[in-house]
């Protein structure tokens, strides 16, 4: 698999966030920032961006923090996949840390390595608004500006069951208007064992996280403004 240049990682990471900034759903709330992160050698194993881009705390009161993750498939060589996920524990509502190694690591702690909201599922009205392939990692993260240019806490759920609804619940909820997305769990149930899969969350400058030794590999990492919900208007698809 052809790798990208340290060049592609800025400019992917620049695309990926201006659609955030372009999309007045991404609302993150007065005190947080959306980040994007890019890098040639992720927890996945490979080229890798992640992406924080709605805390719908701000926007609904949901409690569920929505990321882009693209990464390479792990059961398809030569195809890539761009993904909406999101993260309904409260660790995972924002996910903070001082650098872009950190961030990284405890995405893959928090939501890609234990599954947190594994039951929270995102609801679409398309096949591609939540989950898309590709055969390059550039041509995915243009595939992920455009899930977050659909992207609306309205039309995305979350639709999970309510904390005390036990699994033999579900079945009975009613769901019966709605399309549901699993993919991304799917994905990161066939990448078991990423680095920050155990007990304790990493630590910045723990060796799990630490930068790579190879330059073309180190972290490209964007914070953009915090974004309040505007006034006016109605929700879009």
């Amino acid at each position: 698999m052809r790798h990208p240049n340290t060049s592609t990682f800025h400019e992917r990471a620049a695309s990926v966030m201006a659609a955030i900034e372009r999309n007045e759903k991404c609302v993150t709330g007065i005190a947080i920032n959306p980040w994007v992160v890019a890098t040639g050698h992720g927890p996945s194993g490979g080229p890798e961006l992640v992406a924080y881009l709605c805390n719908d705390m701000a926007a609904n009161s949901w409690g569920v923090g929505w990321y882009g993750h693209v990464m390479a498939h792990p059961s398809k060589p030569g195809r890539w996949v761009a993904m909406l996920i999101p993260g309904e524990q409260h660790n995972t509502t924002c996910i903070t840390a001082g650098n872009a190694e950190t961030l990284l690591a405890r995405y893959h702690y928090f939501v890609a390595s234990r599954g947190h909201g594994t039951w929270c599922n995102v609801s679409i009205q398309n096949e591609d608004d939540a989950y898309q392939e590709a055969t390059s990692f550039t041509d995915a993260c243009d595939a992920l500006c455009q899930i977050i240019s659909r992207f609306d806490t309205a039309l995305r759920g979350p639709h999970h069951p309510l904390p005390e609804m036990g699994l033999g619940d579900i079945a009975a909820h009613d769901w019966s208007n709605a399309t549901f997305d699993l993919r991304g769990q799917t994905i990161y149930a066939r990448n078991p064992g990423q680095p920050g899969a155990g007990d304790t969350m990493p630590q910045e400058g723990h060796a799990a996280v630490r930068p790579h030794a190879d330059i073309a590999s180190q972290p490209v990492l964007l914070v953009g403004q915090a974004q309040l919900p505007r006034t006016g208007g109605g929700r879009h698809a």
